[in-house]
């Protein structure tokens, strides 16, 4: 069964641009990795930031997880997912037997 929670747009779209930032420099960093000529300054600004939106990505989503799924529907919740595009968490729960 799911169930879906509306959230605020702003939040959505904040957490949005937590992953795309993250994401976008995981990728140049793998490009640099993988690249024949690796600029070691740039490397590290690169991973400085990585590390920064990394680590606010996890704390928004482990909050969600804490104040949303948790905290709500305990052990019921197999997975959660916030859908950017309809600004809703939908979580996914056990099958009531």
């Amino acid at each position: 069964m799911r169930k879906n929670i509306p959230m605020p747009e702003d939040f959505c779209n904040y957490v949005e641009g937590l992953m795309y930032e993250t994401n976008a420099r995981r990728d140049v960093i793998a490009f640099m990795l993988n690249s024949a000529i690796l600029n070691q300054e740039r490397f590290d600004q690169y991973h400085k930031e990585y590390l920064e939106f990394y680590a606010k990505y996890e704390l928004v989503k482990n909050e969600i997880q804490k104040t949303y799924v948790d905290e709500v529907y305990g052990n019921q919740a197999i997975k959660w997912n916030l859908n950017f595009k309809t600004q809703e968490l939908e979580i996914d729960l056990k099958d009531e037997k």
